[in-house]
């Protein structure tokens, strides 16, 4: 039987019927008195029940009675601070790694893959194999580079949703990860207008976002018809437009227009003289019109040289057909034909004389044989129509002024190598030659921009190029 200290009500159990669980068993330390369990001070003499002054099993009891009526919430508490402890170790880390990977130069909406830095935890590396170390402080980032022992800024600006922005030489580069932006693709192309073979047609796509872009389409072929020909041109009309395309002079190579397919027809009428075992072809005599073909043979024996002076300043000559018999093209022999306009020299021939071609105006190819060992002294000077020239393997002394006042000459289809042609002697006022854009013979396709090769369908000489260059 229990006595309730409060209202002195007797009672089994473990609290007072009277007084209900409020009051428990505690008691003053100091003078003795029974106290509710919730007492802070002794009513009787003043004693302080602070939890400083509670012994430490009393500290203990007092925190066990706390955690047995509140276990709901210590588990919650205890949670959350187990979340929390996580979330301040991983953010850092999350946030780091956020920014790590492959930034691509991005302008005019196009990703540069050939210009990157690649952000990997604090250090990063770029396009040309230079690294370094970069820091962010917010959306700003800085990056350094070892120079000379030294960390020194290399450039800043801000890092924000992917996108590295850098102030670079007074220009705003920016950086974007792929996954950053929207990247356009177009792959279903339609044809908004058709092209024609005078006016450039349109054709249309529609990316999946909504925007759409048009481009021009190339121009449609030409109708042509059969070759038209006269004695010094050919040309051939398109049966859509009207106009006349492919319209120039006879361009022979061997026995025929390389373009055309007209016959080089033996020209009768020309000079000759008996030298050695052979003939010498020595002027135009009673020969006629603008095209000539020196024969191979005269009197049963082989033409071969064209003399000196030969046909010299005959101005209505507009093609010439050399034979292979010839090994040797004397001085001036060619000189002031201003209207001889190509001129493939054979590879039978050795040596160009001096002035051979000088003032041929009009001459916008010269193929030189792979025979020839020299150019001579003004040999083309004054040319000053000359577009393109092949020079053969065998050439070792270009000589003075040979190609000077060729102010036009753009191409230099050279048959050797770029060492071999170091070896060439030429002798100065040559520079219009030396200044033309070189390419060398390479059979093999190669794109780099220095080699050429023969065209399959015109047997004329062209550089190496992709379709899309």
């Amino acid at each position: 039987m229990n006595k309730c200290p409060n209202c002195g009500t007797e009672y089994e159990g473990g609290f007072c019927p009277e007084c209900g669980p409020e009051w428990l068993k505690k008691s003053c330390p100091n003078c003795g008195t029974r106290l509710p369990g919730s007492a802070r001070f002794c009513n009787n003499c003043g004693y302080s029940f602070a939890t400083s002054s509670l012994s430490a099993s009393e500290k203990q009891g007092a925190a066990l009675v706390w955690v047995k009526g509140h276990k709901k919430l210590v588990i919650i508490l205890s949670l959350l601070l187990v979340a929390a402890l996580v979330l301040a170790i991983a953010l850092p880390v999350g946030l780091a790694n956020r920014n790590n990977g492959t930034y691509y130069l991005y302008a005019y909406e196009q990703f540069n893959e050939n210009e990157y830095y690649k952000l990997d935890g604090g250090k990063w590396t770029n396009a040309a194999g230079e690294n370094g170390t970069y820091e962010l402080n917010g959306d700003n980032i800085t990056f350094y580079q070892n120079l000379f022992g030294s960390n020194m800024e290399l450039a800043s600006g801000t890092l924000k949703d992917g996108i590295i922005t850098l102030s670079i030489a007074g220009m705003e580069m920016k950086y974007v990860k792929k996954s950053a932006v929207h990247v356009h693709e177009y792959k279903k192309w339609t044809v908004v207008t058709p092209s024609t073979c005078t006016v450039q047609g349109v054709e249309q796509s529609e990316c999946k976002c909504g925007k759409t872009v048009t481009r021009p389409l190339p121009l449609a072929e030409h109708k042509l018809g059969a070759w038209q020909i006269d004695g010094e041109k050919h040309w051939k009309i398109c049966t859509a437009c009207k106009r006349a395309i492919n319209n120039g002079r006879h361009s022979f190579h061997g026995n025929a227009c390389s373009s055309c397919g007209l016959p080089a027809q033996g020209s009768t009428g020309l000079t000759f003289q008996k030298h050695g075992d052979g003939y010498i072809v020595t002027g135009l005599g009673n020969g006629k019109g603008p095209i000539i073909r020196i024969p191979a043979r005269n009197g049963g024996l082989p033409v071969t040289a064209i003399w000196d002076e030969a046909f010299r300043g005959c101005d209505g000559l507009t093609n010439v057909v050399i034979p292979d018999s010839v090994t040797s093209i004397g001085t001036s022999a060619f000189e002031d034909c201003s209207r001889l306009s190509n001129i493939e020299i054979p590879n039978s021939v050795a040596s160009i004389g001096d002035r051979a071609f000088e003032d041929c105006s009009g001459l916008k190819t010269v193929t030189i044989g792979s025979k020839v060992t020299s150019i001579g002294f003004r040999a083309f000077r004054g040319c000053s129509g000359l577009e393109s020239v092949t020079i053969g393997n065998r050439v070792s002394d270009i000589e003075d002024r040979a190609f000077e006042a060729c102010d036009k000459l753009k191409s230099v289809y050279y048959m050797g190598t770029s060492n071999k042609w170091m070896d060439i002697k030429i002798s100065p006022f040559n520079s219009d030659l030396t200044t033309a854009t070189r390419y060398y013979y390479s059979e093999e396709e190669n794109y780099d921009g220095s080699h050429w090769h023969y065209d399959p369908a015109t047997s004329l000489p062209m550089p190496w190029k992709k379709e899309n260059q």
